[in-house]
Formats: structure tokens, C-alpha cells, sequence
């Protein structure tokens, strides 16, 4: 169960339809009969069934969103990370063939097209990435040792301070074992050890003190208030882990560092590339959240291990694909893109010459 929630509050019979969004893990409004909305997010298919362990782990989201209800009910409110509440949590696998969890449906704003395009005022757009930060700074000034103290140790390892094997390490480990389970079924990724090798060469030591990060800190995973430039909920907490804040930044920021072309494929919108946009967001976040570390120092890192984990991504619905398990037009689509992807990581690799 959620915290300070006694069952879920909907009311059967309950209406069910599927959101566009969530290839990953398929995601679900439901409509109570008293018209009470509410939101199911589940496994693709049986834990037996999945090629990684690891990679659709939905579990992680309810206890993660259920810690942080607790540490933001103990903080100052300028520094609760928005959340919605979780009402519980489901793995037992008879019910609808997978582990799910329902959570509290928030209504309001979500900005699929990374530029902004539907907000005309320069101000506004403004006041929308000061609010991005601010909620990237409360996410990565949550108290590590309080939250992870919270959490299953099944799901969440406690971080140490100045491990031995850092996050960027770890990462890469992980992604290369995926990698290489997908490979069995599609392509391999171009270069794909190669980058590896750069990435644990080049990639930052952790931050003295371990952070808590999002692991999909992106536009279309907040939920804006509906007439103001405020965050009240931040969704898809599937890849959350102890980390370098690095890659959130770099992953909210990834659309403006990549090529149109590929922009047109994976967010649909054209999108060109924008290093003042970089530099305005990187200055930001360098003011409000006073890292000891310099972003902007390690942008190509992140950038380059962004596009490494987004061509594993990739490579993983291609393969669901030839499996049959995601068979839609924009499944095949994505499928497509994981070659270009690694392509662009690895050129990206002999582009910067401090590295």
C-alpha cells in the first residue's frame, strides 16, 4: 500500500484505456463509476517472460514516489520534489498477467515537443525551464542516506560515498550485458563497444555526497500546472537510481543536441540544435543547485552516454518487435534508429578535444 493510503479509492465498475505514451511499460487510465480518475502502469508481460530482470522494473517507481511522499512531508516545501500519490502495488501476477501498480491521476499541462512550440512567450518558456530546474535541483538535493534507508534493498543498493565503481561505471556494465542479450535477436549497436570503452575513460568520478537522479528526466514527464509554469508532478520513475545528476541534465537537454533528422523521429516535432539554449539551462542549474562539480566541463560525456543508453533503448524495441511482443507503426519506427543513434555517440566520442 501507498503511504497514509488505506485501499484505492476508485469505485468499480472501472473503464480502461491505454495512453499513447509508455512503450516501455504500457500505461493506463482508469475511470471509476464515479468518475474518479486514477492511473495503472504495468510490466509488458510476465517477469518469467522479460530478457532483462532489470529493465521494466515498475516496482522501483511505487517504492521510490512512496519514499519521497514521506521525505517531502519531513522538508521545506520550495524543496518537494512534485509527485503523484501511489496506492498500491501488485505482484502477483494472476490478476492481469504482469506486476502493476495505481497511482493518482494529475491533471494538467504536458509538453511533448521539447522546444515549447505551443507556448508563444518567450517569458513563459523562461519561467517553464527556471521551473524544470528547480525541480532538478529539489530531485537532486533529496537527503541520500533519509531516502534510501526507506527503500528495499531488493530494488535500491544504499550508495556509499567515493565508491570504487561509479555511477557512469555501473551503467555502463549494465547496458552492455542488455546489449548484449538483444544483440541475440537484432543487430548489434555500431560501435557500441567502443563508446563503452571512451564512456568509462572520460566519465566523471560520482559527487562527494551521492545524489539521488530521475534516469528519464525529460519534458514529456512532467505534468505542469494547468495555467502556470509550475511542475506538480514528475512521471516514469522506472530508471531512478543514486547517480551523477550529469546525465538528467543531459537527457532533458538531449533533443537540442542531436540532429533535426533524428529529432523528427523520436520526438515527431523539428527540433533544431541549440547550444545557447545548453548554455542558458547548464548556467541555471550551475546557480541554483551550486554543484560541486561543473557541467559544463563533462557536457560531452553526458551527452555521448545520453545517446549510448538511447541506442540500447532503441535496440530493445527492436527486438520486442521481431518478437512480436510491440508491433505498432511508431514500435517499428523506434526499432529503426538504434544504428543512426550509436553512429552519432561514437562520432561525438573524437569531437571533443579536452577529453
Amino acid at each position: 500500500m501507498g503511504p497514509q493510503i488505506g485501499w484505492s479509492p476508485l469505485v468499480p465498475p472501472l473503464s480502461v484505456q491505454q495512453f499513447k505514451f509508455g512503450q516501455s511499460n504500457p500505461t493506463y487510465l482508469l475511470t471509476d463509476s464515479k468518475g474518479t480518475k486514477a492511473v495503472l502502469r504495468k510490466k509488458p508481460t510476465l517477469n518469467k517472460k522479460l530478457i532483462s530482470k532489470t529493465a521494466h522494473a515498475i516496482e522501483r517507481e511505487f517504492f521510490m514516489l512512496a519514499s519521497i511522499k514521506n521525505i517531502n512531508d519531513r522538508r521545506p516545501k520550495e524543496n518537494h520534489v512534485p509527485v503523484a500519490d501511489v496506492f498500491l502495488l501488485c505482484e502477483d501476477e494472476q490478476h492481469i498477467d504482469a506486476v502493476f501498480y495505481v497511482m493518482q491521476f494529475v491533471k494538467g499541462r504536458i509538453f511533448h515537443d521539447p522546444s515549447l512550440s505551443p507556448v508563444k512567450s518567450t517569458q513563459d518558456r523562461s519561467q517553464i525551464w527556471d521551473a524544470v530546474l528547480d525541480t532538478a535541483s529539489a530531485i537532486h538535493s533529496i537527503p541520500s542516506n533519509e531516502l534510501f534507508d526507506q527503500l528495499p534493498t531488493r530494488f535500491f543498493k544504499k550508495p556509499t560515498p567515493n565508491p570504487k565503481v561509479t555511477y557512469f561505471d555501473r551503467q555502463v556494465k549494465s547496458l552492455n550485458k542488455i546489449h548484449d542479450l538483444q544483440s541475440r535477436d537484432v543487430d548489434q549497436i555500431p560501435h557500441f563497444k567502443e563508446t563503452s570503452k571512451w564512456l568509462l575513460k572520460n566519465a566523471p568520478k560520482d559527487p562527494e555526497v551521492p545524489h539521488l537522479i530521475h534516469g528519464d528526466f525529460k519534458i514529456d514527464n512532467f505534468v505542469f500546472h494547468p495555467t502556470k509554469p509550475i511542475i506538480i508532478a514528475v512521471l516514469d520513475w522506472e530508471l531512478c537510481t543514486n547517480g551523477h545528476p550529469l546525465f538528467d541534465l543531459a537527457n532533458v537537454l538531449q533533443p537540442f543536441c542531436m540532429p533535426p533528422s533524428l529529432n523528427k523521429y523520436f520526438a515527431k516535432f523539428d527540433i533544431d540544435e541549440d547550444p545557447h539554449l545548453v548554455d542558458r539551462v547548464l548556467d541555471g542549474y550551475i546557480e541554483k543547485a551550486k554543484p560541486d562539480w561543473d557541467p559544463k566541463k563533462l557536457w560531452t560525456v553526458g551527452v555521448v552516454f545520453g545517446l549510448y543508453r538511447v541506442a540500447v533503448i532503441c535496440q530493445g524495441i527492436a527486438q520486442r518487435v521481431v518478437r512480436g511482443v510491440a508491433s505498432s507503426a511508431e514500435a517499428q519506427q523506434t526499432a529503426r534508429l538504434f544504428p543512426h543513434v550509436g553512429d552519432l555517440a561514437f562520432k561525438l566520442t573524437n569531437s571533443d578535444p579536452k577529453l
